[in-house]
């Protein structure tokens, strides 16, 4: 079976804080089997995209909340809007500040290597195989947390 492996990128940036993390295999479609292909290179959020707003509407409570979503990032590194599902989310308005700015994210997209069934050679008393080299982009669903904070208040002169 196809190895995976996990990644946690965090990206804390001014009242909102982004979890991102990587949660299933890729196989690229028309391609042999997921059990040949081994994730090399999960999916990465670009560290530029913009924080959601904290809303308006909240701002006289000053709540504080957590949105989880999941998406499929796409081999172009977009989000596929239609594929997003909120996993959690604690008030509408925080929802609505994530889907408003998440069509402008940009993600580098998840690698895939060669077959696992490639190249042999023994090392030691084991035989190692080498998995292929990285290159083939293919889409992957991630989760990305989105931690809402009010923001600062200035000091009063």
């Amino acid at each position: 079976m196809g190895r995976v492996r996990r990644s946690v990128s965090w990206l804390a940036v001014m009242n909102v804080a982004f979890v991102m993390t990587a949660c299933r295999s890729a196989q690229p479609s028309g391609s042999a089997p997921k059990s040949e292909w081994v994730l090399e290179k999960p999916v990465l959020m670009i560290a530029t995209n913009p924080k959601p707003r904290y809303p308006a509407e909240l701002l006289a409570s000053r709540d504080t909340g957590t949105v989880r979503i999941r998406v499929l990032v796409n081999a172009s590194g977009r989000a596929q809007m239609s594929t997003v599902e909120v996993l959690e989310s604690p008030h509408r308005a925080f929802t609505r500040a994530v889907l408003d700015v998440l069509p402008t994210y940009q993600f580098i997209p998840a690698e895939v290597g060669g077959t696992l069934g490639g190249p042999c050679r023994p090392a030691g008393n084991v035989e190692v195989c080498e998995r292929g080299k990285p290159g083939k982009k293919v889409s992957q669903p991630v989760d990305i947390q989105f931690v809402f904070t009010p923001p600062v208040e200035p000091p009063p002169s």
